[in-house]
Order: C-alpha cells, then structure tokens, then sequence
C-alpha cells in the first residue's frame, strides 16, 4: 500500500472521531458557516455517525481521495447500492419539512442550479428514496422509508 493510501485510511479513521477540521477552502467555510449552513466545521462526520448509530443503522463508511469526499449511507443494515450525495441529503431534508416543495424552492434552498435539483430527485427516484404522488403541479413528495 503506498504512502497516500494509508495517509488516506488514516484520515477516514479521524472522521469517526473528534477531529480539528481544516477546510480546504477557508473563505467557504466561513460563509457556510455565517449562513448558518454549518453549526462549526470538525463536527459533522461525528454527528452522522452518531446519528445513523442511534437510528439503528450501521455506521456509514467515508470515501476521501484528492478529488472528492462521499458518504456511503445504509438502510436497514443493506448498503445503498448509489451513493447518497451531500446535496441529495439536503433536498431531502428540504422535502421533510415541506413535502410541496418545488424544483425551485429546493434550488435556492439546496443552492444549486434547477438542472441539478431535477437531476439529483431523478437519481433519488432511481435509488427508491424519494417518490412524486400526483401531478407535477399540484402533487407532493413522498420520502420511502424501506423499513
């Protein structure tokens, strides 16, 4: 194994743990963080794995390399076959608050573009997460829990 696998084994290791955080990118952080987008940064790893473990779900397994960062979530103790991205989460949370949401609404919620919400509800649906009942215009979502 070379030196920047295990460099890499280690840092998803300090994830499931408390952790000083440094963020890529500083100025970012600072906005996410004044937006009130993120509590403080270094703390929310922790806080998925302890969430997901007081669900009763098996912890979730981290992918960092030098391009991206993923979270790979399960449900009732069976790996989601897709990984759940970050913006995939948020538009879900978005949707448990409000199930009429529109494409719109999520998009500047979520703080992408429309384009990317449709594509991010299209793999939802794809994955058996997320549902639309009803007419695209007078319907709502429906999150599917598979418990």
């Amino acid at each position: 194994m070379n030196e920047s696998a295990t460099l890499e084994k280690e840092d998803i290791e300090k994830l499931k743990t408390e952790h000083l955080s440094k963020p890529q990118n500083r100025l970012l952080a600072d906005t996410f963080y004044k937006s009130g987008l993120i509590e403080s940064w270094g703390r929310g790893t922790l806080k998925i794995l302890n969430d997901c473990l007081s669900a009763g779900l098996k912890a979730p397994d981290y992918e960092l390399n030098q391009d991206h960062f993923a979270i790979c979530f399960y449900r009732n103790n069976e790996e989601v076959t897709d990984k759940v991205t970050y913006n995939q989460l948020l538009i879900l949370e978005v949707i448990q608050k409000n199930k009429r949401v529109t494409t719109s609404q999520l998009a500047r919620e979520v703080r992408i573009s429309q384009r990317k919400v449709k594509d991010n509800i299209l793999k939802l649906k794809k994955i058996g997460i997320l549902d639309r009942i009803g007419s695209p215009k007078t319907g709502y979502w429906k999150i599917i829990n598979n418990d």
